[in-house]
């Protein structure tokens, strides 16, 4: 069982916001090639969301996956959730952004997920992006996961990760 490596959200939803840092990267010469797991309790009051990526990427080789997947939180929650056999495709269809490549890049991107919104995957490696996918419904719990590359350990990874909800 791989744990997701934390719960980032506050227990509860009294007082959960509609805007949220939800984490802020700050990375410098990253040593290895690493997968970060986090686990995000979705508001019960949300039927849709934005999630701001916004990155520098610096150093030989950088690159910077993102992806966002619902979670199955029948028997487990938060960091009890397991980042390999508790995920699941939102809509049918994978939320993921193309991955970020070049040295000194700083795009932000955004990714809409929701019900209504049309389908949209193009993106760029290298500047601003907006993605689009198409979800009837939100799960209790999402787990975002990024991957970063440390292959010449002089890979830099700073920015923040914000989701704003929608009712």
């Amino acid at each position: 069982m791989a744990a997701v490596d934390s719960d980032v959200t506050p227990a509860g939803t009294i007082g959960r916001k509609k805007l949220e840092l939800i984490e802020t990267i700050a990375i410098t010469n990253a040593a290895a090639t690493t997968t970060v797991d986090r686990a995000l309790m979705v508001p019960t009051w949300a039927k849709a969301f934005t999630c701001l990526v916004d990155i520098l990427i610096a150093g030989t080789t950088p690159t910077f996956d993102f992806t966002i997947s619902g979670a199955n939180s029948a028997t487990r929650i938060g960091a009890n959730l397991d980042s390999t056999t508790d995920k699941f495709i939102l809509g049918g269809v994978a939320v993921t952004i193309t991955q970020l490549t070049t040295d000194g890049s700083s795009p932000v991107v955004t990714i809409d997920v929701g019900p209504g919104i049309t389908l949209d995957t193009t993106g760029s490696a290298t500047v601003n992006s907006g993605y689009a996918f198409p979800v009837t419904g939100l799960p209790s719990y999402l787990i975002y996961t990024y991957i970063y590359d440390g292959t010449t350990a002089d890979e830099d990874y700073n920015g923040q990760i914000v989701f704003i909800w929608h009712a």
